[in-house]
Formats: structure tokens, sequence, C-alpha cells
């Protein structure tokens, strides 16, 4: 893979600048905004997901543990996610953070924890919707809960680490 260039009369500190503002503006957008505007769970789920890894590399993990609390209330808050899901909210929050602490762990072999962080968090949510959601969610709404919280976050995590890596690896992102 190719890593950006940028011009001989910038320096690196200004490279090293504009990168952290571009990647900032990536997180920013896939976390903050994605959540209120793509009502996709696919798209949005993928781009937070990416966000949420390349946060941890950018602007390390304690940025990325806060930003997994943020995508499920702002789903809430814009009504992207049922209120009768609202209760599923903090085992997605959970979900989000074993995602980017394993990702984290696996930092010297980012494929591998984009890969292991995926389907540990498919796993858990898996688990918790199997567990958990016929005695929390209305029944009229079990179908479409079980489906959030089964294969669709599989694809999302492993989309999103995939995006993650394109950037962390283009833009050689180190905290």
């Amino acid at each position: 893979m190719e890593h950006h260039k940028f011009p001989d009369s910038v320096s690196v500190s200004q490279s090293r600048l504009l990168v952290k503002l571009l990647l900032s503006v990536f997180v920013l957008s896939s976390v903050f905004i994605s959540p209120f505007y793509i009502h996709n769970q696919m798209v949005t789920g993928s781009l937070v997901n990416a966000g949420l890894l390349v946060s941890s590399f950018a602007f390390g993990l304690p940025t990325a543990l806060f930003l997994s609390v943020v995508p499920s209330v702002i789903a809430l808050l814009r009504g992207l996610l049922p209120v009768a899901f609202a209760p599923i909210i903090p085992f997605i929050i959970v979900g989000n953070i074993l995602y980017v602490l394993i990702f984290h762990l696996f930092s010297q072999k980012k494929w591998i924890g984009g890969i292991v962080g995926s389907f540990i968090k498919f796993a858990f949510l898996f688990f918790v919707g199997q567990l958990f959601l016929s005695r929390i969610v209305v029944p009229n709404l079990l179908q479409k809960a079980s489906l959030m919280m089964g294969w669709f976050q599989l694809i999302t995590a492993l989309v999103g680490a995939g995006i993650a890596l394109m950037i962390v690896n283009t833009y050689q992102v180190e905290k």
C-alpha cells in the first residue's frame, strides 16, 4: 500500500498536524455526525466502528473508550434506535469497548486485532441478544433487535476495521 506523501514544502510537523486534523474530522464525522444523518445500520455502523478504531491509534485508548459511548446515545436521541431498545444501549457500549480494547491490544498486528475484535464484539452482542432480548424488548420489536445485535454487528465491525486499517496504514498514524 502506498503511503501518502506531502509536498516537500510542507514540514514534518505541519504534515503531522494536517494528518491529525484530517483524522479528527473523520473521527468526529463518523462517531458524532453519521448517527444523526445516515439511517442505514450497515453504513453508520461501519463508519462508527472505523472512527472508534482510528481514534484509538490517532488519539489514544482513553479517547476511543470515551467515544465508544457516544454513537448509541446519539442514535437513541435522534430516533434511529427505537426507545424500546434503550435497555440494550449499555450492551452496545460494552461491545464497542471490547472492540476498541482488543484492537488496541493487537496494535502491532492490526489486521489480527481488527478480525479478533470484530468477532469478540459480535459474539458478545449475539450472546446478549440471545440471552436478554426476549426479556427486555417488546415482542413485536424482537426480530428487529435480534438482527441488529446479530450478524449486522459482525459485518459492520469487519468493514469498520478494514476502513480504519486503510486510514491508519495510509497516513502512518501514530499517537
